[in-house]
């Protein structure tokens, strides 16, 4: 199968994607678990952004596309915790471009 790549731009956490934020997640949870578990999804900034941990987006066709979290566990040690794409953008290569970001 061949894939297309749609090139997204990829945001910093500003506190207007919140919802998108959790959108995101929640849409993902849903599918794979029925249920949203994480506790992440309601204050980011104090669960995530406080402690070190960064947050990105992409963005596509204007509009948030997708997400992904990391959280710092020591001053060297990161942990991907939430990485969603809205399924109208899956298998277009938006989840490896935040994982790109991230690891970057």
């Amino acid at each position: 199968m061949e894939r297309t790549t749609i090139l997204a731009e990829i945001l910093d956490f500003a506190p207007q994607y919140r919802a998108d934020f959790k959108r995101l997640n929640a849409e993902w949870m849903s599918v794979y678990f029925g249920k949203s578990m994480d506790t992440h999804l309601e204050n980011p900034e104090e669960t995530i952004l406080k402690d070190g941990g960064f947050i990105l987006f992409a963005k596509a066709d204007e509009q948030i596309v997708g997400t992904a979290a990391i959280l710092r566990e020591t001053a060297k040690i990161y942990e991907i915790a939430d990485m969603a794409v809205t399924p109208q953008y899956r298998g277009q290569n938006i989840g490896k471009q935040l994982l790109a970001e991230a690891v970057e």
